[in-house]
């Protein structure tokens, strides 16, 4: 397999990346509009570009992000939200979720690390036995009368 390179991200124009269409999860009336151009399946290379609204983060693997233009903001569900700066670099850990407040267009370079088939296999069990649990508090067992 041959390394991908991305060659000058940042002097890139919006019309040179394919548009992916509005935000999936938006938050609120300014809706999102996202462009990028990816390379792989399983592991993922490319540069995205997304314009100023609020959206519901929607990748659930590991992902690292180098921001080369632009600022937002991501409000984590879990931890402290933090503000995003060109030259910033993020890793975000599997399952990660939040909500991006993207203030002034925001372009970045990102690896997506995907999952093996086994890991899939382990999370979709995961999740199955999670909502198990779930349903199993909300419907407890019912005591028979003595």
């Amino acid at each position: 397999m041959q390394p991908i390179r991305l060659v000058s991200p940042e002097e890139l124009r919006s019309d040179e990346l394919a548009d992916w269409g509005p935000a999936k999860v938006p938050v609120g009336s300014l809706i999102a509009q996202i462009r990028g151009n990816e390379q792989g399946k399983r592991d993922r290379v490319g540069v995205w570009e997304c314009t100023p609204g609020r959206w519901r983060r929607q990748v659930m693997e590991r992902e690292f992000a180098h921001f080369v233009s632009g600022r937002a903001r991501f409000l984590p569900d879990r931890g402290e939200p933090f503000d995003i700066r060109a030259g910033d670099a993020v890793w975000f850990p599997a399952d990660t979720t939040g909500t991006w407040e993207i203030i002034e267009t925001l372009r970045k370079t990102y690896v997506i690390v995907g999952f093996s088939p086994l890991e899939r296999i382990s999370r979709m069990m995961a999740r199955a036995l999670g909502a198990l649990r779930r349903l199993a508090l909300l419907h407890p067992p019912r005591r028979r009368a003595p």
